[in-house]
């Protein structure tokens, strides 16, 4: 009895072994490769990107001052107006490595294009919770409007599709087939996410159609 059970830790052994050497060979190989593809990303020449898809922020659109007494909203109106000053750009490259964004824009716009990101990052992160407290407040038809504009730049928050759904539902006096068109019509934004919450979102607008 103790052969054929010593045979067997002998085979797990040189299993585990092989297994290991496996996985320490695909490691380089792809550690390799990584570090050819910066390589000649770094070499990218340097591309015009004055014409990408900047975000505008509709100033004119938004429910600034409808909650003044609220310092977390008046902050938040404030984020939102830095961001829309003439300096500042703002790019959604969700999902984009810097990698992918050197091959095709140039090593040299690598610092500039994630500046965007970040002050896209802080655009939508805002804009969530500006929405959130209004909606919290009862103010249904403002929070909405901050929603639609988040869901326009195809935000991955998945927050702020639910919060956006429950009002076409529920809170601004739209019969079942109007909530219903314009739940639909988030459908093609959140089909349209680079990111790993885009499958959740796009569940959930589904599920609340019909």
């Amino acid at each position: 009895m103790k052969f054929p059970f010593l045979a067997m830790i002998i085979v797990l052994c040189f299993w585990i072994h092989l297994r290991m050497k496996m996985i320490r060979e695909k490691g380089a190989e792809q550690n390799e490769n990584f570090w050819e593809r910066e390589q000649r990303a770094n070499s990218t020449r340097k591309q015009n990107i004055d014409y990408l898809p900047y975000i505008k922020i509709p100033e004119d659109s938004l429910p600034f001052g409808a909650l003044n007494e609220e310092p977390e909203v008046i902050s938040c109106e404030k984020t939102i107006r830095r961001l829309a000053s003439k300096d500042k750009k703002i790019l959604n490259l969700t999902g984009i490595t810097n990698t992918e964004l050197k091959f095709k824009y140039g090593a040299a716009n690598l610092m500039p294009l994630t500046e965007y990101d970040e002050n896209y990052m802080i655009l939508v992160t805002t804009l969530k919770k500006w929405a959130k407290l209004l909606y919290e407040d009862k103010l249904y038809k403002e929070a909405a409007n901050v929603c639609e504009f988040a869901v326009s730049t195809r935000t991955d928050t998945s927050e702020v599709y639910f919060i956006l759904c429950d009002i076409y539902k529920n809170h601004l006096d739209l019969t079942p087939e109007e909530a219903e068109e314009k739940i639909k019509s988030l459908l093609p934004i959140a089909n349209s996410i680079n990111a790993l919450s885009k499958t959740s979102i796009v569940n959930y607008i589904e599920d609340q159609i019909g």
